[in-house]
């Protein structure tokens, strides 16, 4: 019995017609999260370090930052993938929740028009 009150909670109406919309705006993000990552920002050293030291820090530091901008660059494409998918998925439920939807109406319809005749009949 929960499942049908849980069903009828949905706005099916509302989600049949955002499902284009909500693959739409995920190809958009997924085109987005295609372009490469920003250059790092620009980070300030200690003057008062030798030369060896500041240059020894500096690429340290960038090669983290390198490091982290691919990572995050790694994870926003594959978000992006997911949510993509995921909206798919969405949109090919919606449009089979709709066929069974049709598919059962047209059930009822047949089996009122059958016991209305029957009930005529006699």
């Amino acid at each position: 019995m929960p499942a049908p009150v849980w069903l009828a909670a949905i706005p099916w109406a509302v989600l049949i017609e955002s499902a284009p919309r909500i693959l739409e705006a995920s190809r958009k993000l997924f085109r987005r999260a295609q372009t490469p990552p920003p250059p790092p920002a620009e980070i300030e050293i200690n003057p008062s370090g030798s030369t060896e030291e500041r240059i020894a820090t500096l690429e340290t530091l960038v090669e983290d930052n390198r490091r982290v901008l691919i990572e995050l660059s790694t994870r926003q494409e594959e978000s992006a993938r997911l949510i993509e998918a995921l909206a798919q998925q969405n949109a090919q439920l919606t449009l089979r929740l709709r066929r069974q939807y049709r598919a059962l109406v047209l059930l009822g319809v047949t089996l009122a028009a059958t016991v209305l005749y029957l009930l005529l009949r006699n």
